[in-house]
């Protein structure tokens, strides 16, 4: 499990994979006036299996503290993906909040690409890369 201690920190994460991966993510707060927004993207083709666990913790210690979280999830149709965005909360003088999105890639969007002459695979490609665009600049898990 990777650990983070936070200050002011804000990050994107991406995991591309094809194949089975376990992430375990844990950020926390320690520090008083302390801020995170974290971002993971994952993408998950072809038949994947891929469980992420993803914590941020605000000790209560860390008054005033500002914390978020949000996965974004890609799959395709034979790929599976078990994620949830956690919180754990020690104190009351903090906001948090978290979110989780799934997109499904399905037969007619790849259709409708192909239908206009690209190869199934780069229909795939084409829609991940306009999805995870934003992350191109975050770290790869």
């Amino acid at each position: 499990m990777r650990q983070y201690i936070i200050g002011d920190i804000k990050q994107k994460y991406l995991l591309r994979t094809n194949r089975q991966r376990t992430v375990k993510l844990h950020f926390v707060h320690r520090e008083p006036h302390t801020g995170s927004n974290i971002s993971i993207c994952i993408v998950a083709g072809k038949q994947a299996k891929v469980k992420l666990q993803a914590t941020t913790t605000i000790r209560s210690s860390a008054v005033d503290s500002h914390a978020w979280l949000e996965i974004i999830v890609i799959t395709s149709d034979r790929a599976t993906v078990q994620a949830a965005p956690n919180l754990e909360i020690d104190n009351n003088q903090c906001q948090a909040g978290h979110a989780l999105t799934t997109k499904h890639i399905g037969k007619n969007e790849l259709f409708y690409l192909m239908s206009r002459g690209l190869t199934k695979d780069q229909a795939w490609q084409l829609i991940v890369s306009e999805v995870t665009a934003r992350y191109h600049n975050g770290v790869r898990l």
